[in-house]
């Protein structure tokens, strides 16, 4: 077994207990997302999602290697040295926060480097809101060359299991892992297209 707490940014962390069944069926979901995305077996992956403590890295790792790609296991931070990866192995997909994506970029620029200095081709950001944002989108796509994804994920559930495609238009569920609702915060209900209610995720597995 295995053990992951949450960030703690609304409270003290939550510990969540991962067994052999949990861990294979996260890393299934994670798959499907970078597969989504693009991810192929010739892909070179620079994992600039956080190891320590964090599920996202170690997640996203596994994820890659069942595909059959090759992990540059970075971890998150170190700028310059996420750039010393970016130049020598010349990855093409970077996963990470969008924070760090814009960190990264502008200090390419300030460097003097520009994305015809890169091999990227994608990058999937999440752990924050970033990537869903048109503006930080764009931008992070203009300073890193490449097509920016949203990833999605809670410690509870799974820590990527919802994503964007190519076509950019909204995340995509995995539906027979998890349902997904958005009901009334009053009756429970389910409510209408459209309308505002709360985000309701129960595990099917």
């Amino acid at each position: 077994m295995e053990a992951y707490p949450t960030s703690g940014t609304t409270g003290d962390p939550v510990f969540n207990f991962w067994t052999d069944m949990d861990r294979e069926y996260i890393t299934d979901v994670t798959a499907r997302t970078l597969w989504s995305m693009g991810l192929r077996p010739d892909h070179v992956v620079q994992n600039a999602y956080r190891y320590e403590a964090w599920a996202v890295g170690i997640t996203v790792h596994r994820a890659v290697q069942k595909i059959g790609g090759f992990v540059l296991p970075v971890g998150d931070g170190k700028v310059l040295r996420q750039i010393e990866f970016l130049l020598k192995m010349s990855p093409n997909v970077i996963l990470s926060t969008p924070t760090l994506a814009l960190k990264i970029g502008n200090k390419l620029r300030e460097l003097g480097y520009g994305p015809e200095d890169l091999s990227l081709e994608f990058g999937a950001f999440g752990g924050e809101p970033g990537a869903s944002i048109p503006s930080t989108r764009k931008k992070i796509e203009r300073l890193l060359g490449i097509d920016a994804y949203d990833y999605y994920g809670l410690m509870e559930i799974a820590p990527t299991f919802a994503s964007e495609c190519k076509e950019k238009a909204g995340l995509h569920w995995s539906e027979d892992y998890h349902l997904v609702e958005v009901v009334d915060i009053k009756t429970g209900e389910p409510v209408s297209e459209g309308e505002k209610g709360v985000l309701v995720i129960t595990h099917l597995v």
